[in-house]
């Protein structure tokens, strides 16, 4: 669980933040999910390890873009992935400039776009740190990352999150004080572990679909596919 302290990468690891936002407060909308990934160079491509994942609802933005720089700065992070399309363009505007964080009294560096010029051009400090890839998920795209999200899951090039009973099982074969802690800080430990079993369920429920050759993938009645996205905005080779 990331703290004040910065991780220390390993040699030859990526570090990325994949990033689907919202911003509607509504209980049935989608949420923001921001999943730490490491990838490692294998073969024939990378091996994706999906580290950390937390949901926000209904949060402003600006208490996002935080969010975003307060785990940018503790996993030590080398590229954020974000889609731009919609409420993302603000985001990135945000994520742009420096930001000062009063909890820690600290100031994060600007984030800007490395991938796209328009974007790149429009940071509000164009000295800030080119890591943000920007994404346009347009049709072409969402079929691209869809198929190659279900290739390297049937490759076991995506590891996930054990779930969150079995991480319990561990804590307390490991520490045989784990259940003497709050329920607070308990459900702050398990959360990464139960947020991965709620996207699992998520990715289950969805409808599959192929139009003029390209994969559309839909909610299904109340569903959400927000985690399913901030996963999938991370797949290639």
């Amino acid at each position: 669980f990331p703290s004040h302290d910065r991780r220390t990468k390993k040699a030859g690891e990526v570090s990325i933040l994949s990033i689907d936002v919202a911003t509607s407060p509504k209980e049935d909308s989608d949420n923001t999910i921001i999943d730490f990934i490491v990838a490692n160079e294998i073969a024939d491509g990378y091996k994706r390890n999906l580290e950390y994942s937390e949901s926000m609802n209904g949060q402003k933005i600006t208490e996002q873009a935080l969010r975003i720089k307060q785990l940018w700065y503790d996993f030590n992070i080398d590229y954020v992935v974000l889609d731009v399309l919609n409420v993302g363009r603000e985001l990135y505007g945000l994520l742009s400039m420096e930001t000062y964080d009063n909890e820690r009294d600290m100031t994060y560096p600007a984030l800007i776009a490395y991938n796209d010029e328009d974007y790149k051009n429009s940071a509000y400090d164009p000295n800030g740190i080119p890591c943000v890839f920007v994404v346009k998920a347009t049709a072409d795209i969402n079929n691209e990352i869809a198929r190659s999200l279900q290739a390297n899951l049937r490759l076991g090039k995506i590891a996930l999150l054990i779930n969150e009973s079995e991480f319990r099982d561990n804590s307390v074969k490991q520490d045989e004080k784990y259940l003497d802690k709050s329920i607070e800080e308990r459900l702050k430990l398990e959360m990464p572990y139960i947020q991965t079993t709620i996207m699992i369920n998520e990715t289950i429920n969805l409808e599959y679909t192929i139009n003029n050759g390209k994969v559309r993938v839909q909610e299904v009645g109340r569903a959400r596919k927000d985690r399913y996205t901030a996963l999938r905005i991370v797949t290639g080779k």
